[in-house]
Formats: C-alpha cells, structure tokens, sequence
C-alpha cells in the first residue's frame, strides 16, 4: 500500500507549497482510486479546502478520515477549529475532547480547546486546559 501513502504525501506536499487546488487534484485521484476509505488522502483534502474558501467540504473531509481512523487526533483537532471558527463552541468542545481521548498528549488539541473554552465563556475549563499546555 505505499503507492497511496505516496500520493497522500505528494498532495500535502503540494498544498504546503501553495498548490491548494493541485493537491486536491491529486488527492480526488487518490480517494477514487482507492478501494476503502483511507483515512490519509480525507484528512489531507480537509487541510486544502478552506484555502480554497470552502469550509463546508473541509469538515466532511475531517469528518471521512475520522470514519477511516478514529484516532487519529490532529483530525479532530482540524475540524475542532473550523467548529469553533464558525462559533459552534459546544461542538467544537466535543471534538476537542476526543482528539485528547484519542492522543492525550496531543498539545495543539489542548490549546485550542482552551481557546474554544475561553471564547464560549467558559473561563474554568479554559485555565485548566491552557494550564495543561503550560505543564507540558
């Protein structure tokens, strides 16, 4: 299977380097060609997408590689921020909390879910977390 997790890293390459809309070429063949979901290409689509200025198709993106692995954090931590971008704090909140349920180390999940906390208002939730950023 490393012919998709070469083309999964050729899209992302590609979207880091200021190509939004060749990496979601690229990844589009990727998903076609692939007989089951995978997890990957999904996640690497939801980074493209808001550079291209559609939100919407970013989280179903988030939305298909957390179907695809459950684990995977920094996915739920993406869509996390585009919920609480949208100001959909108490969603955001719950997708904050199951990518620290999925990595509880993952540090950039904790500093959002600070700063989703301290923009819902929520000032207890929001010490507690950010002061876990600063604990490590």
């Amino acid at each position: 299977m490393k012919q998709p997790h070469a083309a999964t890293d050729g899209g992302g390459a590609t979207r880091s380097g200021g190509d939004p809309a060749l990496a979601l070429s690229r990844l589009d063949r990727l998903v076609a060609l692939t007989p089951q979901p995978v997890a990957d290409p999904y996640y690497q689509r939801g980074l493209a997408h808001p550079s291209l200025g559609d939100a919407n198709l970013a989280i179903a993106n988030f939305e298909a590689a957390i179907r695809g692995k459950p684990q995977m954090a920094a996915a739920h931590k993406d869509l996390g921020n585009l919920l609480r971008q949208r100001g959909d704090f108490a969603a955001a909140e719950t997708v904050f909390a199951r990518a620290l349920r999925a990595d509880p180390d993952h540090f950039e999940a904790r500093h959002n879910r600070g700063l989703n906390a301290l923009q819902s208002g929520n000032l207890t939730l929001a010490r507690e977390a950010l002061a876990d950023c600063l604990r490590g």
